[in-house]
């Protein structure tokens, strides 16, 4: 949506792989245990997010600057962008 969106200024704010019900909405139940596995190894953090901690980025982020802003961007993904961008 970012991508998509972009040229029409507006912003997508998403956080990264967070444990929530959504998350795993397309996976059949039987490949959950094996993935909760296999996704942190591949999250610089170790862990998926609990989903406080994109909420909590996002209300401290937004008292310092609304999301409205056209400067405005975070990341909140466990190092997911950082790790993609050393790798290229």
């Amino acid at each position: 949506m970012a991508i998509d969106y972009a040229r029409h200024g507006i912003r997508v704010n998403v956080p990264g792989a967070t444990e929530t019900r959504l998350m795993w909405n397309n996976v059949p139940a039987e490949d959950i245990p094996r993935l909760r596995g296999v996704l942190p190894k591949e999250i610089p953090l170790g862990r998926l997010a609990q989903p406080e901690e994109p909420a909590s980025a996002s209300l401290g982020c937004f008292r310092m600057n609304p999301l409205t802003s056209p400067d405005h961007t975070f990341v909140c993904d466990g190092g997911i962008l950082a790790k993609a961008s050393i790798c290229i």
